[in-house]
């Protein structure tokens, strides 16, 4: 079952032709759109987010580096503290940032359905 525009899409059913030619768009064809008609961000949020998770790990990787450089004690308590801390705040920013990111296209899309509509 297919939910698409707020109606139940059977099975058997189709979508809407002009929705499989927007998605069947090529994604380097987006990119030299000079219309700004339609939206990378949405196909690439995912791709942005597994980078900067990769990012924060790297960071992680560092912290911790740096807190063994300093001391063996140190570095202990960076790795049961500091970076448990630093993961977790950073990986949660990191999500509720492209959560936003996603929100706003979103809501624009649904905006221009309902012009469109009208």
């Amino acid at each position: 079952m297919i939910i698409e525009g707020g109606k139940v899409m059977g099975v058997n059913e189709v979508p809407n032709v002009e929705d499989v030619k927007k998605e069947a768009r090529g994604f380097f064809s987006l990119l030299f759109d000079f219309s700004f008609s339609e939206f990378i961000v949405l196909r690439v949020v995912k791709i942005i987010y597994g980078l900067i998770l990769l990012l924060i790990g790297i960071g992680g990787l560092g912290v911790l580096i740096g807190g063994f450089k300093q001391s063996f004690g140190y570095g202990l308590v960076t790795l049961l503290v500091i970076l448990p801390l630093y993961l977790l705040i950073s990986i949660v920013f990191a999500r509720i940032y492209m959560e936003i990111i996603i929100v706003i296209f979103k809501i624009n899309e649904n905006l221009q359905k309902l012009v469109d509509k009208k």
